[in-house]
């Protein structure tokens, strides 16, 4: 059995809001769209308390800069959107979407020492089973971790 739910990321009652308990969670393409490591952050600890205890949540972290010849030409000036270069943190992005620099997509590219920050900080309610890199004509592209919650809090 599989169920999708449209959710707003940044909503404080997201755990709330959703019901369920889940035994996998999965998140592709996502994490890199959300501005800020606080907000990133938090949005993995709210579906974190979603599993059940022994339950697994399975994240992509996308790593561009890995790829710099591939994604450094298309990188945007913020400021050409109204964004000042102070507002972004370390290795966010503005991407034009294949040819078109008309739009711009925010994108974070995560190094291995964030991630490394992320783990530490969800390890007392879940224990990094598995971590490796895969994707792009390097295969390094996205790291992949995957996790399994080790405690029962209740939402």
């Amino acid at each position: 059995n599989c169920a999708f739910s449209q959710q707003d990321c940044f909503s404080e009652s997201l755990v709330s809001e959703i019901p369920n308990r889940y035994s996998h969670l999965v998140l592709f393409g996502i994490l890199h769209h959300l501005p800020s490591q606080t907000k990133r952050l938090n949005y993995i600890a709210a579906l974190t308390q979603l599993l059940q205890p022994g339950g697994y949540i399975i994240i992509s972290f996308w790593q561009p800069l890995n790829s710099p010849e591939r994604f450094i030409k298309k990188q945007l000036n913020p400021t050409q959107f109204g964004i000042r270069l102070g507002e972004l943190e370390e290795n966010d992005l503005l991407l034009g979407w294949q040819e078109n620099t008309d739009y711009a997509r925010y994108c974070h590219s995560f190094s291995d020492h964030e991630i490394d920050w992320y783990i530490q900080q969800i390890s007392e309610t879940c224990e990094l089973i598995k971590r490796f890199q895969a994707d792009g004509k390097t295969s390094n592209l996205n790291q992949y971790l995957i996790w399994q919650k080790t405690t029962s809090e209740q939402i």
